[in-house]
């Protein structure tokens, strides 16, 4: 058996020992390396699922923000329609009013007495009980016909006529 040179032992231990230092620095060098790609791939997917979340968001507020604005329109419409409707219901019930105290004015003057008893015997017949009406103005009965021309009836037939006439005046 040979003896155990110690020095050369030793020597030849530090040779492999470089060796295999060179080797786990090579190899962590790689290592390092090869993190670095995969950092920078990650980092990359990273900012591409943000930017498609930050696209999708973006595009779920627009949508959002159509839908609102179409609720919004909606309701504008309604309101609008709303008051266009008070405003023609004042209107007619101004015109009505007016109707109303212009026949009262000439039913006191006693210009609508002859008119409207007239009026009452042309469509119920010579034959016709025909009286004043409470609150103005006459009615009639005939037969099994009756007629009401009384101040409300009137005004009330003038307003309906003014309605059913003039639409486009509610149009824009």
């Amino acid at each position: 058996m040979r003896a155990l040179d110690l020095a050369a032992a030793k020597a030849e231990l530090r040779t492999v020992g470089s060796a295999l230092l060179v080797d786990a620095k090579d190899e962590a060098a790689e290592w390092l390396e090869a993190a670095g790609r995969d950092a920078e791939a990650a980092l990359t997917e990273a900012r591409k699922q943000a930017n498609e979340i930050r696209e999708a968001a973006a595009a779920a507020g627009r949508a959002d923000a159509r839908r609102r604005e179409r609720i919004r329109r909606g309701e504008a419409r309604r309101a609008a329609r709303r008051i266009r409707l008070s405003a023609q219901q004042e209107v007619c019930e101004e015109f009505g009013t007016r109707v109303r105290a212009e026949l009262e004015r000439r039913w006191r003057t006693g210009e609508l007495t002859g008119l409207l008893d007239e009026c009452a015997r042309r469509l119920l017949g010579e034959g016709a009980e025909i009286g004043e009406a409470p609150g103005g103005g006459m009615t009639g009965r005939a037969g099994g016909k009756h007629v009401d021309l009384s101040l409300d009836a009137l005004a009330a037939r003038a307003v309906e006529r003014v309605e059913g006439s003039v639409p486009h005046l509610w149009t824009p």
